[in-house]
This record gives C-alpha cells, sequence and structure tokens, in this order.
C-alpha cells in the first residue's frame, strides 16, 4: 500500500554512491528533469513514461557527481517483458476452454511490450471443478501452470 511505498521509497535515502562509496542525498539543487532524463536508458524512458518505474536523482557531495535510484511502482499493471527485461509489458488471461468436473479447461494469456513491441501468446491449462469448491476459486485459472509458450517475437502479429 501507501506506507510500503514511503517506506521503499525512504529507503534509498541512506544510497550510496556508485564510485565513491559515500552517501548521496536526493539531488535538488539546479537539477531539472531533463538532466534525470539524460541518465535514463530508452527502456528506462519507457518505464518511466508508462508509471510503471520512477526515478530519483541523487548527488554525491563527495565526488560531485551525479546518478539515479530506479523504484518499481508496486500497483503498475506492467510486467517485465521476456525479450528486452523493461517493465513495459502487459498480460490480458483469456479462458478459452472451460473447466468441468470432467476435465480441465484451456486460457490463453496474450503478452504485449510497449518497449520492443515482443508480442506472445501463453497457453496454461486451468484445474478441473471440484464438487463443493466455487469455480471462482479454482487454481491455475490466473496463472500459467502447465502452460507452454506458443508464439515469440512476431511484432507484426495483432491479436
Amino acid at each position: 500500500g501507501v506506507m510500503g511505498m514511503a517506506n521503499y521509497i525512504n529507503g534509498h535515502k541512506g544510497l550510496k554512491c556508485r564510485k565513491c562509496g559515500a552517501q548521496t542525498n536526493e539531488a535538488t539543487n539546479n537539477i531539472s528533469d531533463k538532466d534525470l532524463e539524460d541518465f535514463l536508458s530508452p527502456c528506462e524512458k519507457k518505464e518511466q513514461e508508462l508509471g510503471s518505474c520512477s526515478f530519483e536523482l541523487r548527488h554525491c557531495p563527495q565526488c560531485n557527481t551525479n546518478d539515479y535510484v530506479r523504484m518499481p511502482v508496486f500497483a503498475s499493471v506492467y510486467h517485465d517483458c521476456s525479450a528486452c527485461g523493461c517493465c513495459t509489458a502487459t498480460h490480458q488471461n483469456h479462458q478459452t476452454v472451460a473447466p468441468t468436473y470432467i476435465s480441465k479447461g484451456q486460457g490463453a494469456a496474450k503478452v504485449a511490450c510497449h518497449h520492443c513491441d515482443h508480442h506472445d501468446l501463453q497457453i496454461y491449462s486451468i484445474s478441473k471443478l471440484e464438487h463443493g469448491k466455487s469455480s471462482s476459486s479454482s487454481d491455475g485459472g490466473d496463472g500459467f501452470s502447465g502452460g507452454s509458450s506458443a508464439g515469440g517475437s512476431s511484432a507484426g502479429t495483432s491479436f
């Protein structure tokens, strides 16, 4: 929640400089958002644009250098892309075959990266229904248990 994020951010106040090891401070003097953008890779710029990660510029008073900290946004709908590693991929789950009391069901997860345009379709199984349990508590319905990947990088394919 909000407190967890506040504790996470407050934990960054004691970060050490990667160059000299001294404690860094939040960079505030004559530092603009443009200065932060100069540090970020294209992947990180996309993460910032989508809101999947935030970045804080840090300053080392000992060696007078600036660096940054990457902080994932925990409530984000984005996940790490299996192709480029950026936190810019979305997943959409669809049940393709409903489970019954006799047989397992099947689902498909469409994965799309908003940075590298990687697309994938992952097939997964959904556990059989059990008497005495509601269908909404059927395990495996949201995951990839027993699944296989069909697709790979197919940037030109639309789902």
